[in-house]
């Protein structure tokens, strides 16, 4: 994800096998949900500029049931 740390928001590449329907997550330190959204390509701009400065995980989860987890600073 980039940049990081983000302002405007945040560009997430995903190298995904065809067909393998993702989504994101975006939650606050204490684990609260956000925002959630689909992944429709190798590029999701997940946009962070009405969020307050802090630290936020980004969560993908695939459609086999993988997940991934990344930590974002917004400034």
């Amino acid at each position: 994800a980039t940049p990081n740390p983000a302002n405007e928001g945040i560009s997430l590449h995903v190298d995904a096998p065809p067909g393998d329907a993702q989504h994101y997550e975006l939650r606050d330190a204490y684990g609260a949900l956000l925002a959630r959204g689909r992944i429709t390509g190798r590029n999701t701009f997940i946009p962070l500029a009405h969020l307050p400065s802090a630290t936020y995980v980004i969560r993908v989860l695939s459609g086999s049931g993988a997940s991934a987890a990344l930590r974002v600073v917004k400034q």
